[in-house]
């Protein structure tokens, strides 16, 4: 198998599913995933990227270790807000992590024997930044809007109305309103 692409109905991968597959190059995960299960992609040297989906509540242990990763983007979430022990052990070219603001808990050795030096990408004042600090990390910050996925609503005030418009500025909702939340993930709007 080289490419994985899965229907939006699969909430979990099981544990070992693809591991030391060496060809996949390519994983297309369920919008609806949930959970990642240990050593799912163990050993996957072929997996350059995967986009996690702001579904997840969990990635297990070892679930990426030995990945073929460079770059590693956790999706904002109010579900997955810890990254567990070695789910990125021996990633031998991973140079790069965006965590979200969100983000409140990863594990010391989350990223243990990655020979390379990584770079956490993170919003100022965030758990992202004291986990660079206290494990010796370099840190770039980012600001929300950059590492935030395309289904948030950021909030815009124009004429002392509120509104909101995407990731890329494009407005989505008109400025009609008196009062306002900051940014809200399109998942958590309410069905109409």
């Amino acid at each position: 198998i080289t490419s994985v692409t899965m229907p939006d109905t699969i909430k979990e991968i099981q544990d070992y599913a693809f591991s030391s597959n060496r060809k996949l190059t390519s994983v297309k995960l369920s919008e609806n995933l949930q959970v990642i299960g240990s050593n799912a992609f163990f050993n996957c040297r072929s997996l350059k990227s995967i986009e996690l989906p702001a579904s997840i509540k969990s990635v297990d242990v070892y679930a990426f270790s030995a990945a073929g990763f460079e770059t590693v983007t956790i999706p904002e979430s109010t579900t997955f807000t810890t990254l567990d022990q070695f789910v990125f052990y021996q990633c031998q070219d991973l140079k790069e992590v965006v965590l979200p603001a969100t983000m409140t808990n990863i594990a010391e050795n989350t990223f243990a024997d990655c020979p390379n030096e990584i770079t956490i990408k993170a919003p100022s004042g965030s758990y992202g930044l004291s986990y660079a600090k206290n494990n010796n990390f370099k840190f770039e910050e980012k600001t929300n809007k950059e590492i935030l996925t395309t289904n948030t609503l950021f909030l815009i005030k124009e004429n002392g109305k509120y509104g909101y418009e995407n990731k890329n500025g494009e407005r989505i909702v008109d400025c009609i309103y008196d009062d306002a939340k900051e940014a809200i993930p399109f998942d958590s709007l309410p069905d109409t």
